[in-house]
């Protein structure tokens, strides 16, 4: 639980040190000092999340990757199946861990090199796009800590995906289309992010957002027919469920509030953050409100199943908050954003140390041991 937190406290610290400058527009330029922090704080994420031995699914990622018995490429291409991978549903996936285990990459180093990629691809976005980096990175690591832990595809898929949604910002749509199309090798399910060009320059609370609000209304509704047409669309992409499988359960209805109060503060104030809001932030918001209401959806469902969808956007949701606080609370927005920090953090702890007892569930190697000098 300490090291947790202390992960959690000191990512944030150097987070805060290395945005302590004026701005140059709407980028950093950075001074050897930034750099050393912003450094410190990759690895200090990277290592305890990229060491891990167990967590969440780690140990069926860790069991699939050493489950390739081929000692080369070759065989890549003239197998469909790799044991226990499914080469037509993740190809991108298969064809990188075939390549980590051609050249000798024991099962560590590859937990460790996906963990670089994806934090790495993370924290770079926050970075560039959000007006408060260290809030921004304190929600992401308190709202989605188990799937930063876990979901290794899904997650690889969403850090590509932001690469692509950085070029679509730069109106380089070709660029984008082929992001998510190598996002999708990775995880099918990233695919969701080709409603983004449509969302594109539409104001939030405008008719494509009721469109959205609508149609995961009439979803909530009738859920059962709503599970059978998503299990058709995951059956087609290489998951094999039932409907019967997608109402089990459902998430716990705290998660729900968590993720929903950036679209409750952007609902409510809808006229003071979007009258003069630029389209990153117009789409940002449109984001940040599909991604609660795929939230909102998994609360008649499978946790597992429909819980992780909304992962794939929480990182909008991690940035508009902080703008949202600063433009709607101008006089008071310190004050506001301790509350909201303590908040977070305090859904964090419930979350990770008393509903789920993080400590009997994560285990890590030293970097002494990846690197051979332990037992």
């Amino acid at each position: 639980m300490i090291k947790y937190i202390s992960v959690v406290f000191f990512s944030v610290f150097f987070a805060k040190l290395s945005e302590q400058r004026e701005r140059e527009i709407a980028r950093y330029k950075w001074n050897y000092k930034e750099r050393l922090c912003y450094s410190i704080l990759l690895c200090i994420i990277i290592l305890f999340m990229g060491l891990r031995t167990t967590y969440n699914d780690t140990q069926t990622i860790i069991g699939g990757y050493n489950s390739i018995s081929y000692p080369n490429l070759s065989e890549f291409f003239s197998r469909i199946k790799i044991d226990k991978f499914r080469a037509f549903t993740y190809p991108g996936y298969t064809f990188v861990c075939a390549i980590m285990k051609s050249i000798g990459l024991n099962d560590h180093w590859f937990i460790l090199l996906f963990t670089v990629f994806y934090t790495c691809t993370y924290i770079w976005f926050i970075r560039k796009y959000s007006d408060d980096f260290s809030f921004a990175l304190l929600l992401l690591m308190t709202i989605e800590s188990s799937m930063l832990l876990a979901a290794i595809k899904q997650i690889s898929a969403t850090a590509i995906a932001l690469i692509a949604i950085d070029q679509l910002l730069k109106d380089k749509k070709i660029r984008f289309f082929l992001l998510v199309i190598v996002a999708a090798t990775f995880h099918p399910y990233v695919l969701l992010f080709l409603i983004t060009p449509v969302l594109l320059n539409k104001k939030p609370w405008s008719r494509s957002t009721w469109i959205m609000v609508g149609l995961f209304a009439a979803g909530a509704i009738a859920f059962s027919y709503t599970a059978t047409i998503f299990t058709s669309f995951t059956n087609v992409l290489g998951d094999e469920y039932s409907a019967d499988d997608l109402t089990r359960g459902g998430v716990n209805p705290i998660r729900v509030v968590v993720y929903m109060i950036p679209t409750i503060l952007s609902y409510m104030y809808r006229k003071n953050l979007y009258y003069d809001s630029n389209r990153t932030e117009d789409l940002f918001s449109q984001l940040s409100i599909l991604c609660s209401l795929f939230m909102f959806l998994a609360l008649f469902g499978n946790p597992i199943l429909l819980g992780r969808i909304p992962s794939y956007f929480i990182v909008f949701s991690c940035i508009v908050l902080p703008w949202s606080i600063d433009k709607i609370y101008n006089s008071q927005r310190s004050g506001l954003r301790y509350l909201a920090m303590i908040c977070y953090f305090a859904f964090f702890v419930y979350s990770e140390f008393i509903d789920r007892n993080f400590d009997s569930r994560y285990t890590a190697i030293s970097l002494w041991q990846l690197l051979g000098f332990g037992g």
